[in-house]
């Protein structure tokens, strides 16, 4: 997360104090789609504040990216992860159909929501590896 931070959003706050010491995932690919969400973020709401987070919930790693931008687009927000779905006049719609697939890939999900205050939030969740015998 401070990895993706330092490049997507360094003004952003970073709420790490409850993340795990370790966690096996594909850090790039990790970083790359946090630094997809941290920019997105970024994008949304230029001077506001973005918070990011990692915490361990329930036997996942969880990481989240909040905004304060306008929120997500009506309808259903499930569509923003779809291949080449933008709402910016500069921009191919790939970053979070990337993101989708390298979460699915760790066998974890993605989702977003419009936060009540305003704003957009982006979850990830990739559940602990396990080793079957």
């Amino acid at each position: 997360l401070c990895l993706a931070a330092e490049d997507a959003a360094p003004s952003a706050i970073l709420d790490i104090d409850r993340a795990p010491d370790a966690w096996s995932l594909d850090a790039e690919r990790m970083r790359q789609v946090l630094g997809n969400l941290l920019q997105n973020a970024a994008h949304a709401a230029p001077d506001r504040p973005i918070l990011a987070s990692a915490f361990e919930e329930d036997d996942k790693l969880v990481f989240t990216v909040k905004d304060e931008g306008g929120g997500l687009p009506p309808g259903d927000p499930a569509l923003i992860f779809d291949p080449f779905y933008t709402t910016k006049t500069r921009g191919v719609g790939l970053g979070l159909a990337v993101a989708r697939r390298v979460a699915e890939l760790h066998g974890g999900e993605i989702t977003a929501r419009t936060r009540p205050a305003g704003g957009a939030e982006l979850r990830v969740a990739i559940p602990r590896l396990r080793c079957v015998r």
